[in-house]
């Protein structure tokens, strides 16, 4: 199954927000466990979306 884009994009906003309003809003200890685990969970999957330089390298060439 794969989670499209914008699901991470929003993760990742929603992530922001609770790192700013979570401590006013659920609590200082929640507010931040939660913010920084949305935050995360949409930063690593907008990072594997972004293809590697290496990708395209021959695998013969080698030093």
């Amino acid at each position: 199954m794969k989670i499209k884009p914008f699901i991470y994009f929003a993760s990742a906003a929603a992530g922001v927000l609770a790192l700013f309003l979570g401590p006013g809003w659920l609590g200082s200890e929640l507010g931040l466990a939660l913010g920084f685990v949305l935050l995360l969970f949409g930063l690593y999957g907008i990072s594997r979306g972004i293809p590697s330089r290496d990708a395209n390298k021959d695998e013969t060439d080698v030093l």
